[in-house]
């Protein structure tokens, strides 16, 4: 049990230390019981695998979600790009 004087000089510093140990002790031996554990660690091009490339999709669906892609844009320009708004939030 942690007790604390209201005065903070060396006794209380020493109570502290105690304490800690104590609890640290405690943790040791409730950590022994748990079972080992083999930890295994992935390569991350592993985790994270790419699909392969496949066949590309035909001319006209391209330009078909091109044409859709647009319409849900807020803003596009004269030559069909998209405008968006560079770091307005750091104004």
């Amino acid at each position: 049990m942690l007790v604390l004087h209201v005065e903070r000089g060396e006794d209380w510093r020493k109570e502290v230390e105690k304490s800690a140990e104590e609890i640290l002790e405690a943790l040791s031996k409730s950590l022994e019981a748990l079972p080992a554990e083999e930890e295994t660690y992935y390569l991350r091009e592993l985790s994270r695998p790419l699909r392969e490339d496949g066949v590309p999709s035909q001319e006209g669906e391209r330009k078909a979600f091109r044409k859709r892609f647009l319409s849900l844009a807020p803003s596009v320009d004269e030559e069909g790009n998209l405008r968006t708004e560079a770091a307005g939030w750091t104004r």
